[in-house]
């Protein structure tokens, strides 16, 4: 049973990094094309055309793909560590342990990965304007590339049931509690001044998510279904944390590491205050979900879908 499990955990993972490798190549390719397009004048030195990867809303969808690359590259790899050191350490602790992040992990990072990377790919084509639709470009194949990676080897839609059902209410959010424990500590560690921004959204973050573990158990001793309803949200809302965790931790090593021109890191820090200033916010929004969109669904009676709109 044990190989079964770590089996469907490494083939959940394969698919999450296939769809984040789709989506590298999908953002390679709508910067390539941002870079070459001319289109439009420059708003504050009235001349142009200018390559349209010099328009505030084409690099804000620029960054968009790269920012949910870079923060699920480094969760994925999270979650392959995890996984073999809950097979292969010789410490019973550490594989214990391991085995829990493994556990609540993989639902989080398969969907977050194929979630956000058809989200990813569509900007990407959206990029190209009218020719992401044309053949020759290449960008409409990454979509149709990208959007079987949230059906493959459980939907969505599985992992989120999967990780309300099996990794939180069955242990009565024991394990969830330990990861939300195992962050909070490492956040502990960054410390920069120059972060304060960041280390204080994603602490918020962290107490919106144990909020939620606790409004999730309150609604599974109400009804079943009440749990089920929020799942989505609930997912996401990890999905966010954990990309969260791992940018302010990439912003606290580069913060060491930039001297004079070394753009690589320099680009690291900006990356990450970018992604905490576009999508950690949703935190707040899947929060509410939790708090709210239960109810409505569960009461919901389903022959509302019989009826013309």
């Amino acid at each position: 049973m044990r190989y079964m499990f770590t089996m469907m955990n490494l083939a959940r993972l394969a698919v999450g990094v296939e769809a984040n490798g789709v989506s590298e190549r999908a953002y390679q390719h709508s910067v390539a094309y941002a870079k070459e397009r001319l289109q439009g004048a420059d708003p504050e030195q009235g001349h142009g055309p200018v390559s349209i990867i010099n328009h505030p809303d084409v690099k804000r969808m620029l960054m968009v793909q790269k920012s949910r690359i870079e923060a699920l590259r480094s969760v994925g790899l999270l979650l392959g560590t995890s996984i073999d050191k809950s097979i292969k350490h010789p410490d019973p602790e550490v594989r214990e342990f391991n085995q829990v992040m493994t556990e609540i992990m993989t639902p989080i990072v398969k969907a977050s990965m194929t979630d956000f990377g058809l989200e990813n790919v569509s900007l990407a084509l959206q990029v190209h304007g009218g020719m992401g639709f044309i053949e020759e470009t290449g960008a409409a194949q990454y979509y149709r590339d990208q959007r079987i990676t949230p059906i493959y080897e459980g939907t969505s839609g599985i992992q989120a049931l999967d990780l309300v059902t099996r990794k939180t209410l069955r242990d009565r959010g024991r394990g969830v509690r330990m990861v939300i424990h195992h962050i909070r500590d490492d956040i502990g560690t960054v410390n920069d001044p120059k972060l304060e921004g960041l280390i204080d959204a994603m602490k918020d973050a962290i107490g919106v998510a144990e909020s939620s573990i606790e409004h999730i158990l309150n609604l599974g001793m109400q009804s079943p279904n009440k749990p089920a309803a929020v799942c989505d949200a609930y997912l996401k809302l990890w999905g966010l944390v954990f990309c969260g965790w791992h940018m302010l931790k990439a912003a606290d090593i580069s913060l060491t590491r930039v001297e004079g021109s070394d753009r690589f890191y320099a680009n690291k820090i900006v990356t990450a205050q970018f992604f905490f200033d576009h999508d950690m916010p949703k935190v707040q929004l899947y929060w509410n979900i939790i708090q709210n969109g239960a109810d409505a669904l569960v009461e919901m009676d389903s022959g509302i879908f019989e009826m013309a709109s």
